[in-house]
């Protein structure tokens, strides 16, 4: 019973801070739609600028490979269960963002990557944290490269996105493709940064 009910309270942690994440995002859009540096940034690209979330990987990916990570505190993921949440979740927003590309309309579904069983597929078939590392990094340069070769149209596509937490829906709504892949740099590798740093000895 205790075990489930800390991992009820991770799926609940997590969930909330992408939802904290998009909906910052779309706060700032609102804020700054019609304004003349607004326009100005929409003319003056052609893509999404993946300098953030570039440098958001690099340090993931420096704080990994660092190692020596103990065990987490009573209801949080250790730093393989982590990693193996982020390489599916970063999985998953590739995913979506060339399934717009080829002109479909996908989903984001985020109950696979904090599902316990998927977890411990990737654990398992990666190896270690080592694997895990790499596997992360693979992903990451993955989703830069799609999302930096994405037009405005296609990132401004709105997809449905479900967040959940245990039985409850924490988001369930269309959001535009560009809102998920920049909250990836802003606020989810940071904060699985923050955390795996808290797990070092």
């Amino acid at each position: 019973m205790h075990a489930v009910a800390d991992d009820y309270a991770q799926r609940a942690r997590i969930a909330f801070l992408w939802a904290l994440a998009l909906d910052r995002f779309r706060q700032y859009a609102q804020a700054m739609r019609g304004t003349d540096m607004f326009d100005q940034e929409l003319a003056s690209r052609s893509a999404l600028d993946t300098a953030v979330l570039r440098r958001a990987y690099a340090e993931l990916d420096g704080v990994a490979r660092g190692g020596g990570f103990g065990p987490p505190p009573p209801g949080e993921w250790d730093a393989e269960h982590m990693l193996a949440h982020i390489a599916s979740a970063d999985a998953a927003a590739a995913s979506a963002a060339l399934a717009i590309a080829a002109g479909l309309r996908p989903s984001y579904d985020n109950r696979a990557n904090i599902d316990e069983s998927n977890l411990q597929r990737i654990i398992r078939e990666t190896g270690g944290l080592p694997g895990l590392t790499d596997l992360v990094r693979r992903n990451g340069e993955l989703l830069c490269s799609i999302a930096a070769q994405l037009s405005d149209e296609q990132l401004d596509v709105r997809l449905p996105v479900l967040i959940v937490s245990g039985d409850q829906v924490v988001v369930d709504e269309p959001r535009p493709l560009r809102a998920l892949i920049e909250a990836i740099g802003h606020a989810h590798l940071p904060m699985h940064a923050h955390q795996l740093r808290s797990l070092k000895q």
